[in-house]
C-alpha cells in the first residue's frame, strides 16, 4: 500500500495540452523567479516564489510562523532543486502500471491544478488506486488539516 499526497512530478504534465499550460505557467511563475531569488541570496524572496507556485497565491503570507521557519530552514534544498537538481528519479505510466498493492491518490481542495492534471495521469495509469480530496486545504494538506489527512489514510490503511 502506498499514499501519496499530490506527487510533484512535474515531467507527467507533458503528456497534455492543459498539463504542458500549467507547467510553462508554473516555471514561470514560480521556479524561474525562484532560481533567481536564491542565486542573488535572496532566500525569503525564493522560498515565498515557490511556496506561491505550489501552494497558492497568498500561502506563504498566511503561513504560521512556525510554519514559515520551517520553509525558510529549507531554503538551501528548495534552491538546490530551482538550480536543476533532480531528487526525483523518471516514473513513467508503464512503471505505475506495475504497482500492484492500493494506492492512496489525495488531492487538496485548493491545490493548483497542476498536481490535479498529474493525479489524474497518475490514477489513469494505476490500477489499484483510490482517489481523494481533502476538503478545504491546498498542496500541504498534511500540514493544513492533519486531522482529515490522517483519517482519509488511516481509512484507507484499514481497509486494504
Amino acid at each position: 500500500m502506498d499514499s501519496g499526497g499530490e506527487p510533484p512530478s512535474l515531467p507527467w504534465l507533458a503528456d497534455s495540452e492543459e498539463g504542458t499550460d500549467l507547467l510553462a505557467d508554473f516555471l514561470a511563475r514560480a521556479w524561474f523567479p525562484s532560481g533567481q531569488a536564491f542565486r542573488r541570496g535572496q532566500n525569503e524572496q525564493g522560498v515565498e516564489n515557490f511556496i506561491r507556485g505550489v501552494m497558492g497565491e497568498d500561502a506563504f503570507k498566511t503561513l504560521p510562523s512556525h510554519a514559515m521557519e520551517v520553509m525558510l530552514d529549507n531554503a538551501p534544498e528548495m534552491k538546490l532543486e530551482t538550480q536543476g537538481a533532480c531528487y526525483l528519479t523518471p516514473f513513467t505510466c508503464e512503471e505505475a502500471q506495475r504497482i500492484t498493492v492500493p494506492a492512496l491518490l489525495l488531492d487538496g481542495e485548493f491545490s493548483p491544478r497542476m498536481f490535479y492534471v498529474i493525479e489524474d495521469e497518475l490514477e489513469r495509469c494505476i490500477p489499484d488506486s483510490e482517489r481523494r480530496v481533502i476538503s478545504g486545504v491546498g498542496h500541504a494538506m498534511h500540514a493544513q488539516d492533519p486531522d482529515a489527512y490522517n483519517s482519509i489514510v488511516l481509512d484507507f490503511l484499514s481497509r486494504h
